[in-house]
């Protein structure tokens, strides 16, 4: 686990670099974000969690060769899993904008991070068991669907003024996909590391669960110390 920790620390450090380096580009120079929002912890703080929220998104691309592995099941009866992961993101996307206009943006956050930690938490205690497997992947995709729908994007682009909103919900895009495109190797190297006998097994998915509980847990932690203004909340 130490060496996922690396990895996060790694992944983290490289996001705060980058804000860094927008912030020092000269004036004549057209940052890749709107500089003005970068100066905002908020803004930046929301990107982060675009990051994270990629990072989980990701996690769905190995749940396949998880149920293939430990299940036994053919390549073409495994992918049909993430039938349930789907419709639970579908579901979720409209309950993130139900909670969105009922409860706010920072409560929707909250909620869908902690269900996205706490099923990845019960996945690890029961990987042998399909049919909770099946339960809790419905449950997986709908915290998925609620956290990277509407209260993002609604977020970034409420910082914005007219002139600059696209970009600031372009830049949020961006990070989700720099996520997406860091988190194969963490979730890689949590089955590798969990390994035995050059094969991966239960405890080699268990740790992949984990890492996702570890993220989510972050982004809660991030949602809670965001500064929004009480029209944002």
């Amino acid at each position: 686990m130490g060496v996922i920790g690396l990895c996060l620390l790694l992944v983290m450090a490289c996001g705060v670099l980058f804000i860094w380096r927008e912030r020092q580009l000269a004036a004549d120079i057209m940052p890749f974000l709107p500089i003005g929002l970068l100066k905002r912890p908020a803004y930046s703080l929301t990107l982060l969690l675009g990051a994270l929220g990629g990072m989980l998104f990701s996690l769905f691309v190995y749940i396949p060769t998880y149920v293939h592995v430990v299940f036994g099941m053919p390549v073409r009866r495994a992918g049909m899993v993430m039938v349930g992961v789907g419709l639970g993101s579908i579901i979720g996307s409209w309950l993130g904008g139900l909670l969105v206009d009922n409860k706010g943006k920072r409560f929707t956050l909250v909620v869908s991070s902690l269900l996205i930690g706490v099923v990845s938490i019960l996945i690890t205690f029961t990987l042998t068991s399909l049919p909770m497997f099946r339960v809790l992947s419905l449950a997986l995709g709908i915290g998925l669907g609620a956290m990277m729908s509407s209260p993002l994007q609604v977020i970034a682009g409420n910082m914005a003024d007219s002139a600059n909103r696209m970009r600031a919900m372009g830049g949020l895009s961006a990070t989700k996909k720099i996520g997406t495109a860091i988190a194969p190797l963490i979730f890689a190297t949590a089955i590798e590391v969990g390994k035995s006998g050059g094969q991966a097994g239960l405890p080699s998915f268990r740790n992949m669960f984990m890492v996702a509980a570890v993220i989510a847990l972050l982004a809660v932690l991030i949602t809670l110390f965001i500064p929004l203004k009480a029209k944002d909340e």
